[in-house]
């Protein structure tokens, strides 16, 4: 059962279900919960992505968890679990994001990041530069960490919060 205590309460509370095609679904979410590509409320708070980056200074690892979308279609696979979208790690850095999972999978965010890094962008730099040209192509919310293997790290988010944090050794 995949359901949690608190995901079938809300099933149970609304008064009607999405029924239809995956265009009449979408259509349904959008029109009671509006255009929150995640569906969920505007809360700092109300986000459950987990993401970290980590190095022990020639290696990079990158993960990241997420709890899903409200009332998503059965079947349909978010951007987290795909490489070079939720994550991606190269001998350059690794990478870590969240958002609007059709946009971050349409344009394999983590993997743009990793490339700027290819290219010689410090860690914040090639955040700044995903997120902006995420911003370019896309209309939905985003954030990453990144992290080089010798500890530069950078983040970069257009949503209203996204909260990090660095921890190291010394």
């Amino acid at each position: 059962d995949l359901w949690s205590e608190r995901t079938r309460e809300q099933w149970e509370d609304l008064e009607e279900r999405p029924a239809g095609d995956a265009r009449e679904h979408a259509e349904w979410v959008a029109e009671r919960f509006g255009g929150d590509p995640e569906g969920r409320g505007e809360t700092p708070t109300d986000h459950d992505t987990v993401g970290a980056v980590a190095t022990d200074g020639e290696t990079v690892a990158a993960a990241t968890s997420t709890g899903g979308r409200w009332l998503a279609l059965a079947g349909r696979v978010g951007d987290v679990p795909q490489v070079g979208s939720g994550f991606y790690c190269t001998e350059a850095g690794g990478v870590s994001a969240t958002g609007a999972g059709e946009d971050i999978a349409r344009l394999n965010l983590s993997r743009r990041a990793s490339q700027f890094l290819e290219d010689g962008l410090d860690a914040q730099a090639a955040a700044d530069a995903v997120l902006a040209e995420f911003g370019d192509l896309a209309e939905g919310s985003a954030g990453l960490i990144v992290l080089t293997p010798d500890g530069d790290c950078g983040e970069a988010y257009n949503s209203e919060a996204m909260q990090t944090a660095i921890a190291g050794s010394v």
